[in-house]
């Protein structure tokens, strides 16, 4: 399946890998070797993750606290989010 990133969760991604990279790039190549991985198992197998919203599915990293907001259509994985789990809850909901 092809995967789109919505132009918000491609700039929570940067903002993400850009705060892990102050802490020790280390940490940031952990971040990204774990987005990378969650996301290539949402591609394999889409519907492999929590449904829990609507249409919008959820995907938690081990071991960073971010989730991965998604939903799928027409062939298409939509990634809507890269959603920091310490924040509020569905602050993306309205993104279209």
């Amino acid at each position: 399946m092809k995967i789109v990133f919505y132009e918000e969760a491609y700039e929570e991604l940067k903002y993400a890998i850009d705060f892990y990279n102050e802490i020790s790039s280390n940490l940031a190549e952990k971040f990204k070797k774990s987005i990378s991985d969650k996301i290539e198992q949402i591609r394999l197998f889409p519907y492999s993750c929590q449904k829990f919203f609507a249409s919008y599915r959820k995907c938690i990293l081990l071991k960073f606290p971010y989730a991965i907001i998604y939903k799928t259509e027409n062939g298409t994985i939509y990634i809507i989010a890269i959603a920091n789990t310490n924040k509020k809850p569905f602050y993306w909901k309205d993104r279209k």
